[in-house]
């Protein structure tokens, strides 16, 4: 469903009737479904009733239209001044579309003056009276704008209510200069792209997925609230970075950070720090990671960080940032002595996985991704071993089908479980084998998805020798692994993973590992015998 909202003037019901004719679907205006379930206009419910009678209808109202399932409802201005109202919009999965209006375009709409009858003094006034055909509307609107002109001053009305707008919805298009067919075309295109949400304190994290997707930066609401935009990237990234700057109105500045996870460091956030510091960034500017797990990692950190927080969108530009690394909300920084032992969880204001960056990816890079695939695999949905076993030509011909069914996964347990008290725990399968890797092996030594995919083969040796785990479950690890190029041998001293453990974040008075019971089925916080880890990595050896 389509849920257009915005202020007066701005167009909800010619626009919305539109897409409905374009998409063949209902258009309804919520509105009009209280004044017919009431029997008397809007305006008449607020004078006789109060606002709060009035907004505790439109709640129900709007819960029972956003049930009915596909189509185009429109809401009314102050719609979303209500949480409960913000709350079943967020909850429903609907595509929500704010049409940005400037003050002095809605007021010309609605008649100018805001002190007199809004309606029916000018040119465009006429025309939106033709084009709704809703005479009972159009009077409704004039009694609701001298009360809105008896309560408030019109512009800071205005510019209250689009923070609310831009904090609630999901795609903001501006609608100034444009004639409604083409901001309906505008919206159906921004809208086809594929989408999954995190839900995490009732405000929904859409990541969406696809080639081209960069293009709907523009008109994320994030991007559109902000005075100034900060993309942090890498030097080598330069194409990707121009991609995305190409797509951002305003004001944008670049900050550029060294290759390597070595850079993934205290040092180099100091050093985005300045560079924000130098341009004057406020808490309602944006910052971009426009990378890998390195730079999205990093510049969520800066973010959550700088002026104690300011709106990140992630536009991951390596098929392990677009399934692991830019969602969820986790960021860091290393030390020497462990992997993002400095780090907060801020979540994204979108992620943006435009597929056509993996195209320039280097085999291995696109390899080591996939050992986070393989992970979603193990742990919820086995079907993708299916995929992986078909081999890399096979994963390239459904890779946006892949990027989504891992970004799904990921976001079902972060709704449920954002700062890993418990269940998210199991999105760190093998992951505490591997990060000991890198560690003892010093960063850049091996990659990140090549660690995890040794640590998910001595996960499962472990769970084998522990009788969790039947043969042919390993087996099938060796299999999927190594059909996309992906190690699952190697020689590992004990004692210099313990060293790294014992820094580990879920260390509590013993390592913990994440094991499965069967594929799809994991369990965290496994404690296990010393001799039980030491057969695992001689297991892992053969």
């Amino acid at each position: 469903m389509i849920v257009l909202v915005g202020f007066m003037g701005a167009g909800k019901t010619t626009v919305g009737q539109l897409l409905s004719e374009k998409t063949g679907s209902s258009f309804v205006d919520a509105d009009e479904e209280i004044e017919r379930g009431a029997g008397k206009p809007v305006a008449a419910i607020f004078e006789d009733e109060g606002e709060e009678r009035f907004r505790a209808l439109e709640a129900a109202t709007v819960a029972l239209l956003l049930a009915q399932g596909p189509g185009v409802l429109s809401l009314g201005g102050g719609a979303l001044e209500d949480p409960a109202t913000r709350g079943l919009l967020a909850a429903s999965g609907a595509t929500v579309v704010h049409l940005d209006v400037s003050i002095d375009e809605a007021l010309a709409r609605v008649g100018g003056d805001p002190g007199r009858p809004m309606l029916g003094r000018s040119d465009s006034s006429r025309r939106i009276a033709k084009q709704s055909d809703s005479s009972r509307r159009i009077a409704k609107q004039s009694d609701s704008s001298r009360r809105i002109a008896k309560q408030d001053d019109v512009p800071e009305l205005a510019e209250r209510r689009r923070r609310g707008y831009l904090g609630t919805s999901d795609l903001s298009v501006v609608v100034d200069g444009r004639y409604p067919a083409e901001v309906a075309d505008v919206i159906l295109s921004a809208s086809e792209t594929p989408r999954v949400d995190a839900l995490v304190g009732g405000v929904r994290r859409p990541v969406y997925v696809g080639r081209g997707s960069v293009a709907l930066l523009g008109y994320l609401p994030a991007v559109r609230g902000a005075e100034k935009v900060f993309v942090i990237t890498h030097p080598s990234l330069e194409v990707q970075a121009a991609a995305v700057r190409e797509n951002l109105p305003g004001e944008t500045h670049l900050l550029t950070v060294p290759e390597g996870e070595s850079s993934k460091s205290i040092e180099t956030a100091s050093a985005l720090f300045a560079g924000l510091s130098d341009a004057a960034a406020h808490r309602h500017d944006l910052v971009i990671g426009v990378g890998g797990g390195v730079v999205t990692d990093l510049a969520g950190f800066v973010a959550s960080t700088y002026n104690r927080g300011m709106p990140i969108v992630q536009v991951p530009t390596t098929l392990l940032g677009m399934v692991d690394a830019a969602i969820g909300g986790k960021t860091g920084v290393n030390l020497r002595s462990g992997k993002n032992l400095v780090g907060t969880f801020h979540q994204p204001a979108a992620v943006v996985c435009d597929t056509s960056f993996l195209a320039t990816l280097p085999a291995p890079e696109f390899s080591a991704g996939l050992a986070e695939v393989a992970k979603y695999g193990f742990i919820a949905q086995p079907d993708l071993l299916d995929v992986l076993e078909g081999g890399i030509d096979k994963v390239h011909e459904g890779i946006d089908d892949v990027v989504l069914a891992s970004a799904r996964i990921k976001c079902d347990v972060v709704s449920r479980d954002e700062k890993e008290a418990s269940l998210r725990e199991i999105l760190n399968y093998g992951h505490t084998f591997g990060h000991a890797i890198e560690v003892s092996g010093g960063y850049g030594s091996i990659r990140h998805g090549e660690a995890v995919s040794l640590g998910m083969m001595a996960a499962a040796h472990l769970a084998h020798v522990l009788g969790r785990l039947d043969e042919n479950s390993v087996d099938r690890h060796r299999t999927a692994l190594e059909a996309v190029d992906l190690p699952v041998r190697a020689t590992l001293d004990i004692d210099e993973l313990e060293r790294a453990w014992v820094r580990d974040k879920k260390y509590r008075g013993a390592v913990r590992f994440v094991l499965l019971s069967r594929l799809g089925r994991a369990e965290p916080g496994v404690v296990a015998p010393r001799e039980k880890v030491k057969e695992a990595l001689e297991r892992l050896a053969r």
